[in-house]
């Protein structure tokens, strides 16, 4: 029942975005106004991560699925992209280039900001925690192997070996 509740979140979320990207009539796809919604949603605690987890883990570990029908869209309609494929090509490549920059040109940007405002470097949930300091066992020996060594081939014995 769980995993239908934290579906029925998502789905809900998602919903909302669509309707909000009809509504407003802005070149902003649903999903992303959606995208938005469950930012502020998780951001402000109106919902708790614990609250869609499950369900998101499932969506994030199957996401290569969900590229299959764009994937068979563009071998399907190949005839019709070929003459443009180059520029698209181009056109991805720098896009993809200029959102890394300025992935990260934001991101110093808000580390720098969030330091000088006497915060750590990252929230606490992002860092990784720190392993107990165990003292070290002992290993225990190796087995030999089951396989006997095998004995080096003189060079006198290659010519007289007879199959």
């Amino acid at each position: 029942m769980k995993i239908l509740a934290q579906c029925g979140i998502i789905f809900a979320i998602c919903v909302a975005g669509q309707v909000l990207s009809v509504v407003t009539h802005l070149p902003v796809p649903g999903n992303v106004f959606g995208m938005i919604i469950l930012f502020l949603l998780l951001y402000f605690k109106v919902i708790r991560k614990q609250q869609i987890r499950r369900v998101s883990r499932f969506l994030i570990g199957n996401m290569a699925f969900f590229f299959i029908p764009s994937g068979v869209a563009i071998v399907a309609n190949f005839n019709t992209i070929k003459g443009v494929l180059v520029p698209y090509l181009l056109i991805i490549l720098f896009t993809t280039i200029i959102v890394l920059s300025v992935t990260g040109v934001f991101a110093n940007w808000v580390m720098k900001l969030f330091n000088r405002k006497g915060g750590k470097a990252a929230p606490p949930s992002a860092q990784p925690p720190v392993p107990p300091v165990s003292p070290a066992k002992p290993q225990p020996p190796r087995r030999p192997s089951v396989l006997p060594p095998v004995p080096p081939v003189s060079p006198s014995a290659e010519g007289d070996a007879s199959l």
